[in-house]
């Protein structure tokens, strides 16, 4: 009894740190480059999937990947994959860094 208790509270341990290793943080919404006015993704979320849809220079185009260790998984080899920073809370892609909507500082006038 004392062996399939402790086999039950170990495999709840371990689904419970399985669970919140693998959460990826909320990437969803609008996120605008530092360096280059009117360049943005847009970034939505379905199951695991995320789609981001880029607007540069009147171009849109879209891509589709899983969060993996930090990074989405887009499969584009020529412009890479978006990696995300829990330090920075910033993407870098494309040689740009990104900057969420409600995390851009409002600028004092």
């Amino acid at each position: 009894m004392k062996i399939k208790c402790f086999h039950l509270i170990f495999g709840i341990i371990a689904f419970v740190i399985f669970i919140s290793c693998n959460e990826s943080p909320d990437l969803t919404g609008s996120w605008y480059s530092n360096n280059r006015p009117g360049w943005q993704l847009i970034i939505s979320k379905t199951g695991d999937t995320y789609t981001i849809l880029q607007k540069i220079e009147g171009q849109h185009l879209s891509f589709s990947g899983k969060y993996i260790n930090g990074i989405i998984e887009i499969g584009a080899p020529s412009i890479g994959n978006p990696t995300y920073s829990e330090d920075t809370k910033k993407i870098t892609w494309m040689g740009e860094e990104w900057d969420k909507i409600q995390d851009i500082p409002l600028q004092k006038k």
